[in-house]
């Protein structure tokens, strides 16, 4: 999927305009080393399970951590410009215009493996395939909701539509807006299509069922990575092998999704991140031990 995303907003114009100039003077420089270290957050739920679960462990070995909240396409800016030391929830496929755009990034690895993209209905939709859609649009009001226009979903959406010259409208909705209106849609029985992906706890709690994607537009599967400003690896050695280290399965992620669902305040984002560290105790002694490992070689 990576190539044909990154091709279709590139051959479309759907480039990214941001500058890479400008940061922020008050802001602490990431590179300056020392205890501390800058977790880039992008304020939903898949991103604030991985940014607050690597906090607590970081700060349970020792490191003062700060996390900053920006958009996907700033975060990137950020790690360029070395104001951030590093983001846990990299999509690789999905957000490869970025990497594209702003590659001069680490890679640490995946954290999660089996990602899906696509376009998701209510269980009781009379639609299957994406292309039925075009045959009555009516009947959905020719809408798809979604979620913040640079999420990589939305990419995706935006070059599925463009690329098949469909009469689409897309809706871009704050995560709370977006479940408010697929609660509300639900619970009068309307057909409503959403831009969705796994994982995520909304489809289970709206019954959305994904769309038939028969023609490949979304890709099959896609993978979540940590990646890293350059230069964090040498001037964090032994924090960087605990990132490299932390990989969260299925039904783990689901279960911490699930704790965190709309949560935003960041007070209680990390009181839910530290209370599944502590429940979790052997799966994270686990990710620690392979990291020691993996210190003893440097």
């Amino acid at each position: 999927m990576k190539n044909w995303i990154l091709f279709s907003l590139l051959t479309l114009g759907l480039g990214l305009t941001t500058s890479c100039g400008g940061g922020n003077a008050e802001e602490t420089d990431a590179t300056t080393g020392g205890n501390k270290i800058i977790l880039a957050n992008e304020n939903w739920a898949t991103s604030n399970v991985l940014t607050y679960l690597t906090k607590a462990i970081l700060e349970e070995e020792g490191y003062e951590v700060q996390v900053k909240n920006f958009s996907i396409e700033k975060i990137f800016v950020e790690m360029k410009q070395g104001d951030v030391d590093v983001f846990m929830d990299v999509w690789y496929d999905a957000h490869s215009i970025y990497l594209y755009e702003f590659g001069e990034v680490e890679d640490y690895g995946t954290v999660y493996d089996g990602c899906q993209l696509g376009w998701a209905v209510p269980a009781y939709s009379k639609f299957v395939n994406i292309g039925d859609l075009t045959k009555d649009p009516e009947a959905f009001g020719g809408t798809i909701f979604g979620i913040r226009k640079d999420a990589g979903v939305m990419l995706a959406t935006k070059a599925v539509i463009q690329e098949n010259n469909w009469n689409f409208e897309v809706k871009n909705l704050e995560t709370q807006e977006l479940s408010k209106q697929l609660q509300a849609s639900k619970s009068q029985g309307k057909e409503f299509v959403t831009a969705a992906w796994t994982p995520d706890w909304k489809n289970a709690e709206y019954d959305l069922r994904f769309l038939k994607d028969t023609s490949g537009l979304f890709g099959k599967s896609d993978e979540i990575r940590k990646m890293g400003r350059e230069g964090f690896a040498a001037t964090f050695p032994e924090a960087h092998k605990i990132i490299e280290a932390i990989y969260i399965e299925d039904e783990q992620f689901s279960d911490f999704l699930n704790l965190m669902r709309d949560v935003r305040n960041p007070e209680k984002v990390e009181a839910i991140a530290k209370e599944w560290v502590a429940n979790n105790r052997s799966i994270v002694d686990e990710w620690l031990a392979i990291a020691k490992k993996e210190e003893a070689t440097l």
